[in-house]
């Protein structure tokens, strides 16, 4: 389901993002956006994955969520819609208008 709303946001001309506990390793990295675009996730605004600082400091995945989410509102100014995920820390705190948590297919 979320191939099909990612389709229909770019269709409609919305900026698309994806933000992920991933730890952010050049390795990881690649092979994430590789498999993003493989899938049929071609046309991202960006990725944002989990600073190895974060990791090593103890940060808490939804905080990291939420630093990256106001990167994105308040630093490159897009206004968040919505957001999607599959876990509890995926909707914590703010920057967006509207949370959807997604059951984890896997």
């Amino acid at each position: 389901p979320m191939l099909k709303t990612y389709k229909l946001a770019r269709r409609l001309g919305v900026a698309v993002f994806v933000i992920t506990a991933r730890p952010d390793t050049p390795g990881l990295r690649a092979a994430t956006e590789a498999n993003l675009d493989s899938v049929g996730y071609t046309d991202l605004q960006g990725v944002y994955m989990k600073p190895i600082a974060a990791i090593v400091a103890g940060s808490e995945t939804g905080e990291v969520k939420n630093a990256e989410r106001a990167e994105i509102v308040r630093k490159r100014g897009f206004r968040m819609l919505a957001m999607f995920g599959d876990q509890d820390t995926d909707l914590v705190q703010g920057f967006y208008e509207r949370g959807f948590k997604f059951p984890n297919v896997y």
